[in-house]
């Protein structure tokens, strides 16, 4: 009885797992000697701490818990060895508080959070505008979609994009912010004011900076290049280009631009302007700007400003340039004007529902 060391039957008297004459001969054993009680206090912590470990690997750590908690309580209600229990378990706590702690912490990685997205759309014709999760505030034009985590985790703070946006980024140089365009096209940012356009139907992304540095990074020639943009310039990124003359007339803007490349073969182009900011970022404030614009720019942007699709009968019509200021006017109005400042003819088909569907309203422009 004294060199009772059968570990085997001393863990089945801390599980409850014993008959009534093993129970009383392993209480005799402990209480004979201070060695026996320690002895057995130490195979009740190796219990406890196995048992730490199978919740560390358990999927439901909360039904692991209450587990453990409902063991250390069925052993507390033990009447004959409700002291004994008592203190062994005040030993315990204290090395088991840890190993508890160590365990959520581990049961966390494991089963990390995915990362939950939001995306927003803006209406055709309608403007909206919010804020980021880091505060950046964003402008959105009719028609445009953007995609955002709903918490900035990890090295940058990335997005993606699809139409146009003006940004005013907060500043954070140990977390830049990144817009992602497909997989041809990103740029980053770190505090910094600016627009981009890069609607999934065009041919062409525009990047205008009012304040602050972007770098943008593009494929070209089959390799991806950068350019670190400075404030009040504009960066036009071709890609799918038709012809030399649509390129032409897309890249005007009423600026100096200068060409990155001259090759009118290749598939991307990269132009560079010198600009008057205002011209880019007024739809913002629900302004449409133009000055010496290209007609094909014009009918561009009031097409998604009034969410119409203009249909050109005439290719005449593009040769105009367009100079002026509108602001909350109608369409009637706008065209009116249009049609006074370069000679053209148009009609105005409205939008109608079919089906339950709202099919869109068109312009038509012809000389």
């Amino acid at each position: 009885m004294e060199n009772l060391n059968n570990e085997n039957l001393l863990i089945r008297y801390l599980t409850e797992e014993v008959t009534a004459e093993e129970k009383v001969q392993i209480e005799r054993w402990c209480a004979m000697s201070s060695e026996n009680q320690k002895t057995l206090e130490q195979l009740y912590f190796a219990l406890r701490a196995s048992d730490c470990l199978k919740t560390i690997k358990s999927t439901d750590h909360k039904k692991a818990l209450n587990i453990l908690k409902y063991r250390i309580r069925r052993k507390e209600t033990a009447s004959r060895r409700r002291v004994m229990i008592h203190n062994l378990q005040r030993v315990a706590a204290v090395l088991l508080l840890p190993m508890m702690i160590l365990s959520a912490w581990l049961l966390m990685q494991k089963d990390e959070i995915p990362i939950q997205y939001v995306e927003l759309h803006s209406n055709p014709g309608m403007i909206a505008s919010f804020e980021l999760p880091d505060g950046s505030k964003v402008w959105l034009n009719g028609g445009s979609r953007l995609r955002y985590p709903a918490v900035f985790k990890g090295k940058n703070r990335e997005i993606e994009m699809s139409g146009q946006g003006y940004f005013e980024i907060f500043h954070n140089k140990k977390q830049p912010f990144v817009i992602r365009k497909g997989e041809t096209f990103f740029l980053e940012v770190l505090g910094t004011s600016f627009n981009l356009s890069a609607y999934d139907d065009e041919d062409i992304i525009e990047t205008t900076l009012v304040e602050g540095t972007v770098r943008l990074v593009m494929l070209q020639n089959g390799r991806m290049v950068q350019r670190v943009m400075k404030p009040n310039e504009k960066v036009i990124y071709a890609v799918n280009r038709e012809s030399e003359k649509n390129e032409t007339k897309a890249s005007q803007d009423n600026q100096n631009i200068a060409s990155e490349t001259s090759e009118p073969a290749k598939m991307e182009t990269v132009k560079v302007a010198t600009v008057d900011t205002q011209y880019d970022i007024a739809w913002k404030d629900q302004q449409i700007l133009f000055r010496n614009h290209p007609m094909e720019e014009v009918i561009r942007k009031l097409g998604r400003y009034y969410n119409v699709e203009f249909v050109v009968k005439d290719d005449r019509v593009m040769d105009s340039e367009i100079t002026g200021t509108f602001s909350n006017e109608q369409l009637q109005q706008v065209m009116e004007y249009l049609s006074i400042a370069s000679g053209i003819k148009y009609n105005i088909v409205p939008a109608t529902v079919e089906n339950e569907e709202i099919k869109q309203g068109k312009v038509e422009i012809w000389k």
